[in-house]
């Protein structure tokens, strides 16, 4: 498992990294290949509980949305159209969602909860990526030191969990995790968000130390989060492309909402 697990990383981990750098369609492609496919994960979630199969092109379209609607309002800054005018898209796909339940005589209910979870989990928390990437303050340095911390979190995690951990931290939700884990996660991210933080994106004073603090903390909120869905789904991945890791979701369950954290920490000190 260890080794499936570090081959994938040494393969998708370079992927990010350069199309993080490289910005602009590149890094928007790559948000939205993760958002359509944690989209479709999702789905397989709803099916797993029993609660139906969702369109997957309402899906697909859901997580697009969703991920587009950050670069969609910056783009419309400074031009005659309302910069709040993309908040329609979640009206539309939710309406598109009803419409497609009805042609097909399916649930409406379902098609609907499905297209809001993975336009606002999935495709807006991965949209948080290209606002951190896009800000003329942060770009890429903060997001990467970011993004290197949240895998550090999980890595520490995961070696001091499985050697150290003795006291379950959440049992009902994710047995395998440990209080020890989670410290130990913490500590290992924290340390590389500031090491980082000084040489990459050259933070001053505290300012790392918290950045690692809410990066830690959101990483492994993040991990429990979709591992409470799985657990209500009774499913142990969320799919299979990843060896090692299971699904999209599973690798990228801690980046979706270290992301969101990181960008409104930044704002928060930025406004302080």
């Amino acid at each position: 498992m260890f080794a499936r697990r570090a081959v994938t990383a040494a393969a998708g981990a370079p992927i990010l990294l350069v199309t993080l750098y490289a910005g602009g369609v590149w890094w928007a492609l790559t948000l939205a290949i993760i958002a359509v496919w944690g989209s479709l994960e999702l789905g397989d979630l709803f099916v797993a509980k029993g609660a139906g199969q969702p369109q997957r092109d309402v899906l697909i379209l859901a997580g697009l949305a969703g991920v587009l609607l950050a670069p969609a309002m910056q783009h419309l800054a400074g031009t005659h159209w309302p910069r709040t005018l993309p908040l329609l898209l979640p009206t539309l796909v939710l309406g598109y969602a009803a419409l497609r339940a009805w042609l097909r005589g399916a649930s409406v209910l379902l098609e609907a909860a499905a297209a809001a979870f993975a336009f606002s989990y999935v495709g807006v928390l991965m949209g948080f990526w290209w606002l951190l990437r896009s800000h003329p303050e942060l770009g890429w340095p903060y997001a990467m030191v970011v993004l290197v911390g949240t895998w550090a979190t999980d890595i520490g995690a995961f070696a001091v969990g499985r050697l150290m951990g003795r006291h379950r931290l959440l049992p009902r939700v994710s047995p395998g995790k440990t209080w020890e884990g989670a410290i130990g996660g913490a500590v290992v991210g924290c340390a590389v968000v500031v090491w980082l933080g000084g040489k990459v994106a050259q933070m001053a004073g505290w300012m790392p130390v918290g950045l690692g603090a809410v990066t830690t903390v959101a990483a492994q909120l993040g991990d429990l989060a979709e591992s409470a869905l799985k657990r209500d789904a009774n499913v142990k991945d969320s799919g299979w492309l990843l060896p090692g890791h299971g699904g999209i979701l599973d690798r990228m369950d801690s980046v979706l909402t270290s992301g969101l954290a990181a960008y409104l920490f930044a704002i928060l000190m930025a406004r302080l």
